[in-house]
Formats: structure tokens, sequence, C-alpha cells
């Protein structure tokens, strides 16, 4: 798999699932990474090749529990992530996926407190030789290409010095998250940091941290000097934030209606496919892809309210900075937001009677009204 000059779709749980990593390829994203699988749930699982999809499904043992999908259409393109702490276990894991992949990369970035209380994700940084064993015995024993994705340490020395040790195992791509693991998501990403892994590397390196919108690929690049970009939360909001789409009604006709994007393809068929029963757990899952679809309506209704900066009166033809009272009509952005607050509670009450809506079909059998008769709803159907 190539690294350079690349649009990446960073792992993200509950969000990387196959339909969404088809949608974000189909809006321009080069490299789709999956949710990151943990190997004591890959290990519990069996290879199923998925007739009614066309996909191969990896299903736990004894269960229809879905762990991980992927189809031909993304072979090319897929990065499987796997969380671990062990380099054996890590092998097994990987042996059984890496064929229905393009590479095996191992999380080492991740501050959950359940992965570093397991030894995995960020706990990994500070165990560089696990590190090394990690990635070598993959890299010896696999014919897939593995990589990993690392977080900024306590101080840039100790980053740089970090990342020259992943360099040495042979890893062929190093992706940098800019944040240190106290960091929160709120905090700015430190892509002067990410650039200092940069100049001490001579693989490509994937920046990752802080790109919401696309002229943010570009200005990422030109700071760390990167090779490739990953963007996670801008492409949650926005999935056509690839193609440099911008968040308007018709970029999230698609979301809100299942019909056509910017691009003019339509909603990956995964979506409205037949499958033969539900899976246990399957209301969740779909309540949290509702939700998250959801988002990106809000996140059009924000940007809206940040473009009506300008008073709407037709007599006054002043601009205003966001926020800012109109000195000749006290009420026009007053209007604004009021009418902004409506349109939010709307969506909101759109969203519960979405909830209600999958749970009583569930219990119906799971017929979805907006597919084909007696075809099953996978993934969950979003109601306007």
């Amino acid at each position: 798999m190539e690294y350079r000059d690349k649009l990446v779709l960073a792992p993200m749980v509950r969000v990387g699932t196959l339909p969404f990593r088809l949608l974000a390829a189909e809006y321009g994203a080069d490299i789709t990474y999956g949710e990151e699988i943990i190997d004591h749930k890959l290990l519990k699982c069996e290879r199923v090749t998925n007739e009614s999809l066309g996909t191969t499904d990896f299903v736990e043992k004894g269960t229809d529990s879905v762990v991980f999908r992927t189809c031909p259409e993304e072979r090319g393109r897929v990065v499987f992530q796997m969380g671990t702490s062990n380099a054996v276990r890590a092998l097994k894991a990987a042996q059984l996926v890496c064929q229905d992949v393009s590479a095996i990369d191992i999380n080492m970035g991740c501050p959950k407190s359940f992965l570093l209380s397991g030894g995995m994700g960020a706990a990994l940084l500070s165990k560089p030789e696990l590190i090394h064993d990690i990635l070598t015995r993959l890299l010896r024993n696999l014919d897939t290409t593995v990589t990993c994705k690392i977080r900024l340490l306590n101080t840039p020395k100790d980053t740089v010095e970090l990342a020259r040790r992943i360099e040495k195992t042979g890893v062929p791509a190093l992706a940098v998250h800019g944040r240190k693991i106290k960091d929160r998501p709120r905090d700015p990403a430190k892509w002067d940091e990410i650039a200092d892994v940069v100049s001490a590397l001579s693989i490509p390196v994937i920046a990752n941290g802080d790109v919401f919108g696309y002229e943010d690929f570009k200005r990422i690049k030109d700071a760390t000097g990167a090779a490739s970009i990953m963007v996670a939360r801008g492409a949650m909001w926005n999935a056509s934030i690839f193609c440099g789409g911008v968040p308007s009604a018709e970029s999230f006709r698609s979301v809100q209606g299942l019909g056509k994007g910017v691009s003019g393809k339509p909603y990956p068929r995964l979506c409205n496919a037949r499958r033969p029963r539900l899976e246990p757990g399957t209301f969740r899952s779909q309540a949290v892809r509702l939700y998250r679809l959801h988002q990106a309506r809000l996140y059009l209704l924000c940007q809206r309210k940040n473009t009506l900066g300008g008073c709407q009166e037709r007599v006054c033809k002043k601009e205003h900075i966001v926020g800012q009272r109109c000195e000749e009509h006290e009420t026009c952005l007053e209007r604004n937001d009021n009418a902004l607050f409506f349109s939010l509670n709307c969506l909101r009450g759109k969203l519960l009677l979405g909830f209600l809506s999958h749970f009583l079909l569930m219990g119906l059998g799971g017929i979805c009204p907006a597919t084909k008769e007696n075809e099953i709803c996978h993934f969950g159907a979003v109601w306007t």
C-alpha cells in the first residue's frame, strides 16, 4: 500500500464500519481504517462468507454477532486496526484477517481507560521493547503491510526517539496523532510536534488532528510536512470532507434521506441490503449510527447560524460580526437565533422518533418501511 499523498479516514469506534468506510471512499478517501478490534475478540471469531450481502464477515463463534465486516470493493484500501498487548496473540489474530484487508495497524495511541488497563493503546507508548516485539513479529510472519498509530509523548524528544525506534522495525509508515495522553479532543493538536517527527524519519508520516474542513488538509500538510493526512471527527460530521464538500443542504441529502450525495452516486447498497436476521445488540448500534448521522445535520445548522452575520432586514445593508447586535434592527439576529433554536428542537424530536421507530420495527421483525418489501433495514434508515 502506498502512503504518500493520501487522504485517510481515521479509525473510530462504532463509526468506522463498512457502510461508512464505503461512503468515505465514495467521497474520495484513499485509505479507510476500520474501527479498532481487540485481539481477544477477534480470536473468538470465525470467517464467514455472507452470500446475501456479498461480504466477508468475522462472526463471534456461537453467536450471530458480526465483529468485523469487509467486502471486495474496499479490498485495496481498508486497514484493520487491532488493539493488543501481546506479540504472539497479535500474530494469531492478524493471521485470521490479513488475507481480506490491505494492511494491519496496531493501535498505540488510544487513551481510553479500558485499553490502558489492559496494557493496550497508549499504554504501549511507555513500553518500546514490547512495541518492537509486536511489530517485528508481525512483519516477519505476514505478507500484509503492518503499520502503527501513536500519539505524542510528554516531550518532543521522547516522541521522536520512539518514532525512530518504530521506523527501525521496518514498518512502511507511521500515523501520529498530534495530542498527548492527557489531552482531550477540545485541546488543540500540536502540529509543530508532528513536524518534528516528520523531519526525523525517512518513512511516510500520516498526520492526524484538528482536520475539520477540506482546506485543513493543505494547512496541516504545509505545517507538518507529512506525507498524508488523516481525519476523524471532521469525516464523521461530514463525509464529503474528502472531496471538498461544504456543509450545505445538498451535501447532506444522502444523510437525510438515503438519497444521492454531492457526488451524484447513491448511498452504498449495504444500507438497504437483505439480511437473514437482526444481530444481538443491533438496536444500540443502530441508535449510535443514527445519532452520528443526525450530528451532521446539527453541524449544518450551526454552520448556517455562523453565516447569519448580516442583518436580515431588507432596508439594512450592514454586515455584522456573528453574535453582534444591529443598532438599527435590534431583533434581526435574535430572530435568527430563535429560528435556529426551533430547528434544533425539531431535529432532536425527529431523532427521538427515529430511535422509537427502530425499537418498534425490531419488535415487529425488523421490517423497515424505508426499504423494499420484506427487506431488512441494516445500519438504520434515517427519517426526516
